[in-house]
This record gives structure tokens, C-alpha cells and sequence, in this order.
């Protein structure tokens, strides 16, 4: 698995992915289909300390929830089921989604993945993005 993680495209734009988010709280990236953005960036994220966890496996929030966002429904939640599993998680705890009438996140989502219409509504509700 990480061999195959290692030869995804994004792979070596990691460390210039990392800094420009410690630099900027909201980054947009955008590449090719397949070079692993979905499923690798928030991994590298959580992987380089942007949380951190107590002694009973929690979540201490360092700097918000990482939202990636998805065109459909269909896709936020394929995608979340796959990130959780590369992660060992269980889906809805530290790896979640969000789309309409049906939240799978917890207290303890540092990775989530949202439809833009989600993202649209959260934007509304706190258009910071503070979370």
C-alpha cells in the first residue's frame, strides 16, 4: 500500500502541498483525475502533525477539519469509505463525509469529505470556514 501511495503523481509535491497549507488556512489544489489528490493530500496533512491525539485515541484539533470536496454524493462517500480504510479507521470517526440528510462525521473527523453543495452551506452558515 505504500508503494503504491509513493508512485501517485501528488506523491512528490507533498512537502510544497504541506507548507502552502501551514501557510495559508484555506488552499485549493487542483491536478489531473488519478494523481491522488482526493485520496492522498489530507493524509499527508494529518501524516505531518495537523493533529494530534490523546492518550485515549482523540482527536485534539490543531487546525480544524480537513474538507475535500466532491461534485456528487456517490463520490464524497465512495471516497471516504476508501480513505478510512487505507487509514485503518472506522468510517465516520476520524474519516467521515457529509452530504445531504446524511452526516457520517463525529467529534472526532479530522478528514471530511463534502459535495460542494455542503461546502456551499457551510460557507453560509460560517463563511470564515473556520472549522
Amino acid at each position: 500500500l505504500q508503494e503504491e501511495r509513493k508512485s501517485l503523481p501528488v506523491y512528490a509535491y507533498r512537502k510544497q502541498i504541506i507548507e502552502s497549507v501551514k501557510r495559508n488556512p484555506t488552499t485549493i489544489i487542483v491536478g489531473e483525475t488519478g494523481s491522488g489528490k482526493t485520496t492522498q493530500i489530507a493524509q499527508y496533512l494529518h501524516e505531518s502533525g495537523f493533529f494530534r491525539w490523546d492518550s485515549q485515541r482523540h482527536v485534539i484539533r490543531s487546525e480544524g477539519v480537513i474538507g475535500i470536496t466532491q461534485p456528487r454524493r456517490v463520490a464524497a462517500i465512495t471516497v471516504a469509505k476508501r480513505v478510512a480504510e487505507e487509514r485503518g479507521a472506522v468510517l465516520g470517526d476520524e474519516v467521515g463525509y457529509c452530504v445531504r440528510f446524511d452526516d457520517c462525521t463525529s467529534a472526532n473527523t479530522y478528514i471530511k469529505f463534502i459535495t460542494d453543495g455542503m461546502l456551499l452551506r457551510e460557507a453560509m452558515v460560517d463563511s470564515a470556514l473556520s472549522q
